[in-house]
């Protein structure tokens, strides 16, 4: 059966929950960008909370952003200046390559672990209803760009396993034309899609805010918890700090 990521974030576990939740994870990449204590401090708070979240699903969400990672450490490592440490195949590593990328490592990670807790624990919607501090129309702007991706990925898998079902792909030249044939269904689909939305949203009296239905307030455990976690990422910060 094919999960999808909406059942992944309402069947996990969550130590911290509510908007709590949300303001400690933008309040940690704060501060995180502070110290090298204060990255590593995060990595191991937010890996802890969400592999006890969705366990090994929290490794398949970031598997492909830590692959981008990587490639780019790469490119670091053998393309800055400095004194040469070590020679591989003609290639050079420096000092300063290291130490740019070590640096780059935690900070990419610590945020990518991060984004992948809030990512695996919290949806959309309930995201949204979160950040109130932001103006209507950008929460209505976030909501109609994530109900309109859902409206093409669901067209393309529909439209995929359809050409793949007559061999639309079985060489390069119906390969092409398939994908032309795609796009343009696609395109048309989608804007029948959108319309029909647009006269759900009429028919239903729509007035320019999306009601919500989230029961979004924490518990004096979940506060607790975020306060503890949040004030030890905000130590190592500034224990990192005057080091």
């Amino acid at each position: 059966m094919h999960e999808t990521l909406e059942s992944i974030q309402t069947r996990s576990k969550k130590l911290i929950d509510g908007n709590i939740k949300v303001y400690f994870a933008l309040f940690s990449i704060a501060v995180a960008m502070c110290s090298k204590e204060a990255q590593i401090a995060a990595i191991l708070i937010f890996s802890i909370l969400s592999i006890h979240a969705v366990g090994k699903n929290f490794l398949k969400i970031i598997e492909v952003p830590i692959f981008f990672l990587v490639t780019s450490l790469l490119v670091i490592l053998f393309t800055i200046d400095g004194k040469t440490v070590y020679e591989i195949w003609g290639l050079e590593i420096t000092d300063r390559s290291v130490d740019v990328c070590i640096s780059t490592l935690l900070r990419a990670t610590a945020t990518l672990f991060i984004v992948g807790y809030l990512v695996v624990t919290t949806t959309l919607p309930e995201f949204i209803s979160a950040i109130k501090f932001l103006p209507d129309f950008m929460r209505e702007l976030m909501m109609f760009s994530y109900r309109a991706i859902q409206i093409l990925y669901d067209e393309v898998e529909k439209l995929d396993l359809s050409a793949n079902s007559r061999l639309g792909f079985s060489n390069m030249k119906r390969s092409l034309k398939t994908s032309s044939l795609i796009a343009y269904s696609l395109f048309l689909k989608s804007m029948v899609r959108s319309r029909r939305f647009e006269l759900a949203m009429v028919s239903r009296c729509y007035s320019g805010k999306f009601p919500s239905q989230y029961n979004m307030s924490a518990t004096n455990r979940n506060t607790f918890l975020a306060l503890i976690l949040a004030t030890f990422i905000l130590t190592s910060a500034i224990y990192g700090f005057w080091i």
